[in-house]
């Protein structure tokens, strides 16, 4: 199971079920635009400085299991995971923090 979790609790995205449709999904501030539609907290609050359409995941199926990669989707304020800016795709581990903008979630798997 894999989930994006505001750092500050105020909500979770789970991604199971939007892999099942696909396996990319585009995140960013863009209803129309995207997969899923982050918030910068629970009251709503649109984080500006999140692009439309700013990173996207990407579900693998490797030889024992399956992984999570994450890529820049040439946002103007660029992604960042664990503090390193991207600039090429990474496998996303448990505990990882994203930041787009001025919001951060963690991408957990159980």
């Amino acid at each position: 199971m894999y989930r994006l979790m505001h750092l500050n609790g105020s909500y979770e995205i789970n991604l199971d079920a939007k892999f099942i449709d696909n396996r990319k999904i585009i995140v960013g501030r863009g209803r129309g635009n995207c997969d899923v539609s982050i918030v910068s907290n629970k009251d709503s609050f649109v984080d500006r400085l999140v692009s439309r359409k700013h990173f996207v995941l990407t579900l693998s199926s490797g030889w024992l299991n399956s992984y999570v990669s994450i890529k820049d989707f040439e946002s103007k304020n660029g992604t960042m995971v664990n503090g390193r800016l991207l600039n090429k795709a990474k496998t996303l581990s448990h505990g990882d923090v994203i930041t787009c903008g001025q919001t951060s979630l963690r991408f957990v798997t159980a």
